[in-house]
């Protein structure tokens, strides 16, 4: 009974708010057990996302990336609709949660995805049979990266089949084998076409300044209100260099391919600042940018990259990539964070 209440309050609450900001106290020991974990709990029970198992719709497709989902579904596999929903926590601090008798809060907004960009998706799940793609475990021309690998998820309902399926990094897979490439241009064509990245650049553009702020998988401080200037402006150097950012990519990783086993720096995610001419400025660990990087690891990195051609572009800013090596697996760059997206990415 009392789960039917708190999800009758936040099926009210989530179409009056809808596509704005949401926020409300969370359990954090909260766990129901019906499905998944410690997310998919929350997003049941405070933003009313239902279970893919009990959707009322014939169809229904999920995505999930970094705890960020896209919803399409369908009654007749052919006109679909779908939505958004981007949440974060806010971690408040043991001083305010004594002084204010706060939890942690979840903070939560919905955006409608138009009708002929969901029918596009949708179709092709169907057309191309993407639900009949084994998950990563079960799929040997998949690889899989254990660490950092930036991972996904589909949920899937078709005719009452459920599957779920987890892939790690897409951008990283160079299989040519047909399923591979059919995930792949699904991947490609998700973020494209519902602007994944910069939803959630939206999304927390709206997040209160000089706050702790955590997704699941990474946590960032919101600028405070002195630095949301400066961030703003990284924003717009971001949309000057995106046309770069493929033939950018395309020269580090010909450095990477080129280098040997034995030249790469010890396994892990590796934060490279680049200038504008391509020349690495700085090193840090992507998991804690306050850990040094040992000056032999800095300087086998600034070693890869010292020819890659990219001066020659003419940048007018400089950018940031992920290095990630691990001894089972490819080395492969990043421009975001696990593969995905990260709301402070910077340029200088």
């Amino acid at each position: 009974m009392k789960l039917k209440l708190v999800l009758l309050f936040c099926s009210l609450y989530t179409i009056a708010l809808a596509q704005k900001l949401h926020r409300t106290a969370i359990d954090t020991t909260l766990v129901v057990n019906e499905y998944g974990g410690f997310w998919d709990d929350m997003q049941l029970l405070y933003a009313n996302l239902p279970r893919i198992k009990n959707s009322p719709y014939k169809y229904h497709f999920r995505y999930r990336e970094n705890n960020q989902v896209a919803d399409i579904y369908s009654n007749d596999g052919i006109n679909f609709k779908g939505r958004i929903l981007n949440n974060v926590i806010l971690e408040n601090s043991d001083t305010i949660k004594r002084k204010e008798n706060l939890r942690d809060t979840y903070i939560f907004r919905y955006t409608n995805v138009k009708s002929d960009k969901a029918s596009q998706i949708g179709q092709f799940i169907i057309r191309n049979k993407i639900n009949t793609i084994p998950s990563r475990e079960n799929f040997p021309q998949w690889n899989i990266y254990s660490i950092g690998g930036g991972g996904i998820s589909f949920d899937f309902k078709a005719d009452e089949a459920i599957t779920h399926t987890i892939y790690d990094c897409p951008r990283c897979q160079d299989n040519t084998h047909e399923d591979v490439l059919k995930i792949k241009k699904l991947y490609f064509d998700l973020r494209s076409i519902l602007n994944w990245n910069q939803l959630f650049v939206n999304f927390n553009d709206k997040l209160e300044p000089g706050r702790y702020y955590y997704d699941g998988f990474f946590s960032w401080d919101s600028p405070i209100k002195d630095k949301v200037r400066k961030w703003k402006k990284r924003r717009r150097a971001e949309g000057k260099i995106a046309p770069y950012i493929k033939v950018i990519e395309e020269h580090l990783t010909t450095a990477l391919k080129n280098t040997n086993r034995s030249e790469l720096p010890a396994d892990g995610r590796y934060k490279i600042y680049f200038n504008k001419k391509g020349k690495v400025k700085k090193v840090v660990y992507d998991a804690d940018r306050y850990i040094k990087v040992s000056s032999y690891n800095a300087k086998k990195i600034k070693a890869i990259f010292k020819n890659n051609g990219i001066k020659n572009l003419n940048l007018k800013y400089g950018f940031v990539q992920v290095l990630y090596t691990f001894a089972n697996s490819n080395p492969f760059m990043s421009r975001f964070y696990g593969g995905g997206y990260y709301p402070k990415e910077e340029h200088y």
